[in-house]
């Protein structure tokens, strides 16, 4: 008995210590997965008239039941030498970045709560050398504070990537691009996907939980949704080495 006790305690450690503590979710509510990858091929400013598909704006959800400082590092980069000619706002904002550049304003963000601006982002407006993609790797972070103030990191929640490439197109292009076409976005009981080849999805809920993940088979395939509550979910699909995600609405 004081075996499967100790056991069962292992697991439930186990599972602890691996449950989600945020979600990331941009506007309209879409959830950004773990290691999800935005791509770009606009270089528009964020002033001015143009509008700004280079602009991935982001919301963070603390789903812990303690209160936390999240913050966002940077990890790593590529294509840009000096890591100018962008934005990287969280509650503050960076006008030229280097990998290990934290970026936070060190306010607590409360258990259940979600992060206020309307504004926090990150845009690139550097073209790179050579016409290479320019990627960045970004991660949100939980930091703790010393007595003296100073924030370091305890550990890493969650990546995204972001890539401008000129010859990129958006998540509908790539999806079009991968074979896959969804047929119904808005859906009750089944959203019909068709594609041309072999791939993955994986449904997320708002809370960037996992709530199906399942193979596609070439052709129509009618994946079924009455088990999902209503509201609105992320599906990112995968084949091969593409990866591209689109908004579903159940209700």
């Amino acid at each position: 008995m004081k075996k499967i006790a100790l056991i069962a305690t292992l697991l439930l450690g186990i599972l602890t210590s691996t449950a989600q503590q945020i979600a990331v979710t941009t506007r309209g509510d879409v959830v950004l997965p773990d290691g999800y990858t935005f791509t770009t091929n606009s270089l528009n400013s964020p002033t001015g008239t143009q509008p700004t598909p280079n602009k991935l704006r982001f919301k963070v959800t603390n789903l812990t039941q303690e209160d936390m400082i999240v913050g966002i590092k940077v990890i790593s980069m590529s294509n840009n030498v000096d890591g100018s000619n962008l934005q990287l706002c969280y509650g503050v904002c960076l006008l030229n970045i280097q990998p290990g550049n934290i970026i936070t304003d060190g306010s607590v963000l409360a258990a259940g709560a979600t992060s206020t601006s309307d504004d926090d982002h990150f845009i690139n407006m550097n073209p790179g050398t050579n016409g290479q993609p320019v990627n960045y790797q970004l991660a949100f972070v939980k930091l703790t504070s010393n007595e003296d103030g100073d924030l370091t990191v305890q550990e890493t929640l969650q990546t995204i990537n972001y890539t401008y490439s000129a010859t990129a197109g958006t998540e509908t292009a790539i999806l079009k691009q991968m074979g896959v076409d969804i047929k119904n976005t808005v859906v009750k009981n089944t959203v019909t996907i068709q594609t041309v080849n072999p791939a993955n999805v994986t449904f997320y809920n708002i809370n960037g939980a996992i709530v199906k993940t399942l193979p596609l088979n070439a052709g129509i395939n009618n994946v079924d949704t009455t088990s999902f509550a209503n509201g609105v979910y992320t599906a990112t699909f995968t084949s091969g080495s593409k990866t591209a995600s689109a908004r579903i609405i159940k209700n």
